[in-house]
C-alpha cells in the first residue's frame, strides 16, 4: 500500500454530482482507489467547503447526505488542523505568493506536508503547483 491519499473538495463535489464533467472519472478513480484498500485523508476546512459547495449546487439533501457519509466512513480520516498546521499555512501563502491558493488549499497543503502524504485526490490545478519537502505530490487523475 502507497499509504493514505488526502481527499479535496473537488474529488468530493465530483463524486456527489452526476452532472458534473469529472465525476465519471472520480467513480473509476475512486474504484481503483478502493482495490488499493487505500485510506483517505481530509481536514475539517475541506469538509466545511465541500458541504458548502454541494448545498448551494445540489441543496440540502445532497449536501446531509455528502456530510453523513463523510463522517461515518470508516475508510475517510477527519483532520483538525492545529495551530502549526495554520502557521505553515500562512507561509506556503508567502512562498507560492504567485500563485492564487485559497486558504483551505494552503492549509490542506500544509496537513499534506505535515502528515507526508504523497497522493491528492484532486482536480484543483493548485495541487500540480504545491511540492511539500517529502517530495512531489503523486495527483490520482
Amino acid at each position: 500500500m502507497e499509504g493514505p491519499v488526502f481527499i479535496d473538495t473537488g474529488a468530493f463535489y465530483a463524486l456527489a454530482d452526476p452532472t458534473d464533467r469529472q465525476h465519471q472519472t472520480a467513480v473509476d478513480l475512486l474504484a481503483h482507489l478502493d482495490t488499493q484498500d487505500a485510506g483517505f485523508v481530509t481536514s475539517t476546512f475541506v469538509l466545511a467547503e465541500s458541504y458548502g459547495l454541494i448545498l448551494q449546487r445540489l441543496r440540502r439533501q445532497a449536501a446531509r447526505a455528502f456530510l453523513s457519509g463523510t463522517r461515518r466512513s470508516a475508510k475517510t480520516t477527519l483532520v483538525l488542523p492545529s495551530e502549526g498546521d495554520l502557521a505553515a499555512a500562512e507561509e506556503i501563502l508567502g512562498q507560492y505568493d504567485d500563485q492564487d491558493f485559497s486558504y483551505v488549499d494552503a492549509v490542506s497543503f500544509a496537513l499534506i506536508a505535515r502528515l507526508r502524504i504523497r497522493r491528492a485526490f484532486a482536480f484543483d490545478s493548485h495541487f500540480t503547483v504545491f511540492r511539500p519537502r517529502s517530495g512531489p505530490l503523486i495527483l490520482n487523475r
